[in-house]
């Protein structure tokens, strides 16, 4: 047994710790000047930079921002009603096609934000015949992820709204999503 009473005892390894610690500060002190130096060289460029984005076009920023065209914005919105949802619909079984698709849809429901709150993706015929239901005709808007000219896989009469182009295309066709809506479910 020791002869130190018990709170004796921790004292020297609480020292330790406020020791580190305040190694540790003196260190940060010294580095602030720096930091505050460098922050203070780079921050004009910051400001220049915002101020170029927050005088541009609001059509100019969303294209930059998700490379869709001022129509294909209009027809969206247009498209797409307040309590209704969205469903992108992505047959490709690769990461590739699959995550480029995921992204742009993204970026099309944060441009679409608030409405609708519903979103969902579907992989495949199975999964896209989940949202076909009586309830939901006319509020059901499909984002068709496939870059083929064909009728979307699922049982029920779909209209198409339109097509729009998607991410940055130099010349010629490019990646697409085309927009249908639910008109009629079979009884």
């Amino acid at each position: 047994m020791s002869a130190l009473p018990p709170e004796t005892e921790t004292a020297p390894r609480t020292r330790w710790p406020l020791a580190c610690t305040a190694v540790a500060f003196a260190w940060l002190l010294s580095r602030l000047p720096f930091l505050l130096a460098e922050t203070a060289r780079r921050q004009p460029d910051a400001w220049l930079e915002a101020r170029a984005a927050i005088e541009l076009a609001p059509d100019v920023r969303i294209r930059m921002a998700t490379g869709l065209t001022p129509a294909a914005v209009t027809l969206l919105r247009e498209a797409v009603p307040a309590d209704g949802r969205i469903v992108l619909f992505c047959p490709y079984p690769g990461r590739e096609m699959e995550g480029f698709l995921r992204n742009a849809f993204e970026k099309v429901k944060n441009l679409l934000y608030p409405k609708p709150r519903a979103v969902y993706f579907a992989q495949g015929a199975p999964a896209l015949g989940e949202h076909i239901r009586g309830e939901l005709v006319g509020k059901v808007v499909i984002l068709d992820g496939t870059q083929e000219n064909a009728e979307l896989p699922a049982i029920g009469e779909f209209a198409l709204l339109g097509e729009v182009p998607i991410g940055d295309r130099p010349a010629g066709p490019g990646p697409r999503l085309r927009i249908w809506r639910l008109v009629k479910v079979p009884q």
